[in-house]
């Protein structure tokens, strides 16, 4: 799916994918942003490893929640 946009363009994934990707971005620093909480899961180490091999970021690990606007 990813490699069919072009590199010109910007792809969005959206969804609840239910993993934890925990606090940490150790081996995940370029796809997570290093703000989260808590511990990873199997299930979140699985979405990281899959937006490494994609080239992807995880965004809501960009921002701290007290930097959230709601």
């Amino acid at each position: 799916m990813g490699s069919t946009v072009p590199s010109s363009e910007k792809l969005f994934i959206g969804g609840d994918l239910n993993g934890h990707l925990g606090a940490t971005n150790v081996g995940f620093e370029r796809v997570h942003g290093g703000f989260g909480y808590g511990r990873k899961s199997q299930e979140g180490e699985d979405i990281l490893n899959f937006a490494l091999a994609y080239n992807l970021l995880i965004a809501n690990t960009l921002l701290g929640r007290e930097n959230l606007i709601l």
